[in-house]
């Protein structure tokens, strides 16, 4: 078998181990009982409600979700079973970003890249439910994808699967607008051709989902048009510092306080050296900066996937967003990229001491990382319940 194939395999199989294994401890709350509720309508002799579940400003997100789960629901109706599917679609995605980045960046910033993608806490936690962002990175990597067809490769049919799934995007998480906003724009900037006939295309396929949704708002006077202009009343009215941090946290345990709660101590006492060994994923703080630099310089004409990373942010200051981890999940896989990048320059760097230690560093970050998941499980199978976010 080609030696490309078993790697892929492997990281698979990798990113499985923690997505679809403990499905009894997987977090059901009110939002995934709702989706679940919604989606298994039809079983019952129900049509499909024209939305999903109401977002926290009030308005009723697009039915896209419903859609996605309801030949799932029809397999079997069990959460277990549905999570499963979610985490074996994730498992897929991040087995595919190493194709993707093996392709255009080489075989080591995919290995890296990819294997840290397969262990991130983070990137496990929002790959394992039945919410709607659960969903984000695979729909980003068919974006990831169409972007550097389009770019290094210029096939302008891929202008077809970058509007469908920018579109599909923005429905399972309307926020996502921004960071889509973003990258077409930096994207034109680079006087990339554009293919009218194929974004129609692709915006039509986008919108299929959306028809019932906007049908809906057609003939109740458009309810959300209401909801959305009292929606600034809900936003935090301060410029929250916080925001910036996200990215760097979400890499790996960052902010994981806001799952643990009060259980924090908890872990701490029965996982000390665990708990100790976090703070090894600061270096991951000081490598993003430079991983984004060498990305600049190396990687030019897709220097746009960085600046629209670094803009992020600095849109939801200024709209004076609340930090909220989950707002960050469609860059997770851009920013694994750029930590690969750093961490490959060092690992090839001629100096003895650079070469060795950042080997020995990614080493550990792994190995923390394994633990660390297994630890957070074993919390949870002890305790039952956190009494953080997690629930």
């Amino acid at each position: 078998m080609n030696k490309i194939l078993i790697v892929f395999f492997g990281i698979f199989l990798l990113s499985l181990f923690f997505r679809i294994t403990n499905l009894d401890l997987m977090e059901f709350k009110t939002d995934e009982a709702v989706n679940l509720l919604l989606a298994a309508r039809p079983l019952f002799g129900h049509a499909f409600p024209p939305g999903g579940t109401v977002s926290s400003l009030g308005i009723l997100n697009p039915p896209l979700f419903n859609y996605i789960l309801l030949p799932i629901i029809l397999i079997n109706l069990d959460p277990k079973f549905v999570t499963f599917f979610i985490g074996l679609i994730n498992s897929l995605a991040v087995a595919l970003f190493f194709l993707i980045v093996r392709r255009y960046y080489g075989l080591s910033i995919a290995l890296i890249s990819s294997i840290l993608f397969a262990l991130s806490p983070w990137a496990i936690l929002f790959s394992r439910k039945i919410w709607m962002q659960d969903l984000l990175i695979p729909f980003f990597i068919v974006l990831f994808f169409s972007i550097h067809k389009l770019v290094v490769e210029k096939k302008q049919i891929f202008w077809l699967p970058y509007a469908s799934c920018s579109f599909f995007l923005i429905q399972l998480h309307p926020i996502s607008f921004l960071f889509i906003a973003l990258i077409t724009l930096f994207l034109f900037l680079q006087k990339i051709k554009i293919n009218f006939k194929y974004i129609a295309l692709g915006f039509l396929i986008g919108l299929l989902p959306l028809i019932p949704y906007i049908a809906y708002e057609f003939a109740n006077n458009c309810p959300d048009c209401e909801s959305f202009i009292r929606a600034q009343n809900k936003f935090s009215f301060r410029y929250s510092p916080e925001l910036f941090f996200r990215p760097l946290q979400i890499l790996s345990q960052g902010n994981f306080r806001f799952i643990l709660g009060n259980d924090t101590l908890t872990f701490a006492q029965n996982f000390p050296f665990v708990d100790a060994l976090r703070r090894v994923f600061y270096f991951e703080y000081l490598l993003i900066p430079i991983g984004i630099v060498i990305f600049l310089k190396k990687f030019k004409n897709l220097k746009f996937l960085a600046y629209a990373t670094i803009a992020l942010p600095f849109a939801y200051f200024i709209l004076k967003l609340e930090p909220f981890m989950h707002y960050y999940i469609i860059t997770i896989p851009l920013l694994l990229l750029f930590l690969a990048v750093a961490f490959n320059f060092f690992i090839s760097h001629k100096n003895l001491f650079l070469k060795i230690g950042s080997r020995i560093l990614l080493v550990v970050i792994i190995i923390i990382s394994i633990v660390f998941n297994s630890s957070f499980f074993e919390l949870l199978k002890s305790k039952g319940s956190l009494q953080g976010d997690y629930g």
